[in-house]
């Protein structure tokens, strides 16, 4: 009976170490969307929580518009924490004109103020790129921010 408890607790041990190695915490920012190429997937209606942990740290999100259906509007925004702001720019990959790039900035409102962008229309194949990042240098921390992403 030892033997087995002993055999299980070793087991259990083993599972948990790993979780804890392989996992990444809902706040990690440093290497985890740093660029189009590792961006974060965000599907429509929903939101991400991250954070800006350095004066080089830049998030990017992404959504490929899959549905086979023109999207008539979109929106976009970020909630800065209260003691930092953060920028959003938004780029739209548009597949019906050979990949054209047509990027829009937010309005910037200010520490832990809203900002954000409305676009329209977003075609079947369409990408679209969220970056998040810091108004200056000075502007980063632990705090999280969060970015929602709507489709009408």
């Amino acid at each position: 009976m030892r033997k087995r408890y002993a055999k299980n607790l070793l087991a259990l041990g083993v599972v948990a170490s790993a979780l804890l190695v392989g996992s990444q915490s809902a706040f990690a920012s440093d290497g985890v969307g740093d660029s189009r190429g590792t961006a974060i997937s965000i599907s429509p209606n929903s939101a991400a929580v991250q954070t800006i942990s350095d004066s080089t740290d830049v998030d990017y999100f992404t959504w490929t518009n899959n549905t086979g259906n023109r999207i008539s509007s979109a929106s976009v925004h970020l909630y800065s924490p209260s003691n930092n702001n953060y920028d959003l720019q938004v780029i739209q990959i548009l597949s019906q004109h050979n990949n054209f790039e047509a990027t829009t900035t937010a309005s910037d409102h200010g520490n832990g103020i809203e900002d954000s962008v409305s676009f329209s229309p977003i075609y079947p194949g369409d990408t679209v790129y969220f970056k998040v990042y810091g108004h200056d240098s000075s502007q980063y921390g632990s705090a999280p921010y969060t970015l929602s992403f709507f489709t009408y």
